[in-house]
């Protein structure tokens, strides 16, 4: 069946790019069992701008690749419940924004989606495809393949820097992590054996104290009695 001529036929994943947001390429799921279209954002925040309710946000454009970071802000739009493929319902805030699929180029509906976890960073729903886009579930990137000279000056100077950093952090992680588990360790294992060995080092330091004080008493005691025991014969002695 040809396609219509008034309609750009995509596959069911392609690049697509948000001028006004600054993403120059993003991959995208093309989703029709999804009413609208979303992304997936991180470090997501509300604020006011001349009275106007805004909203900033993080995203990772490139999968597997979290050292590329873009920011964007934007106006809210509306705020909705939004049901996920896994049947959960969250509270999101909507923005409208110019989206570029191919040389095409209109304004969307888009919902920020509070998690960052997915495989797609975006989801194309099909109210932004209406009238616009049509889909071959059998092909893929019918708008070019491969779209990293987007992001040249991110992908040759991150990682690196970004390795760098990840990596010390993690050695820190690991160490501060090993201390604690060391620590908790010794401290679990520690104090019966040195209760033990202190109490043990105790009773022998008293058993030692009393008995020599014990013994000093008695020696007191036996001389004390000797010596008046002598004292006695020396007097009956001198009575005779």
């Amino acid at each position: 069946m040809p396609y219509k001529k008034e309609l750009v036929c995509i596959g069911w994943r392609e690049w697509v790019s948000f001028p006004k947001l600054k993403i120059p390429a993003i991959k995208a799921k093309i989703d029709t069992g999804a009413r609208t279209s979303s992304i997936h954002t991180f470090r997501l925040e509300t604020y006011s701008e001349r009275g106007v309710s805004m909203v900033r946000f993080g995203v990772h454009p490139l999968q597997q690749r979290t050292d590329i970071e873009i920011f964007c802000s934007a106006q809210v739009v509306d705020e909705r419940l939004v049901t996920d493929s896994g049947g959960h319902r969250e509270k999101r805030y909507v923005i409208m924004t110019p989206i570029k699929v191919g040389d095409k180029e209109w304004l969307v509906e888009v919902t920020l989606a509070k998690r960052d976890n997915m495989q797609f960073r975006m989801l194309l729903g099909r109210t932004a495809m209406a009238k616009k886009l049509m889909v071959d579930p059998h092909a893929s990137y019918r708008m070019g393949e491969d779209p990293d000279y987007e992001y040249p000056a991110l992908i040759r100077k991150t990682p690196k820097k970004q390795i760098e950093k990840t990596a010390k952090k993690q050695i820190e992680k690991t160490a501060k992590k090993q201390i604690e588990k060391t620590a908790k360790k010794q401290i679990e294992k520690t104090p019966e054996k040195q209760i033990e060995k202190t109490a043990k080092k105790q009773i022998e330091k008293t058993a030692k104290e009393q008995i020599e004080k014990t013994a000093k008493k008695q020696t007191e005691k036996t001389a004390k009695k000797q010596t008046e025991k002598l004292k006695k014969i020396k007097r009956k002695k001198g009575n005779k």
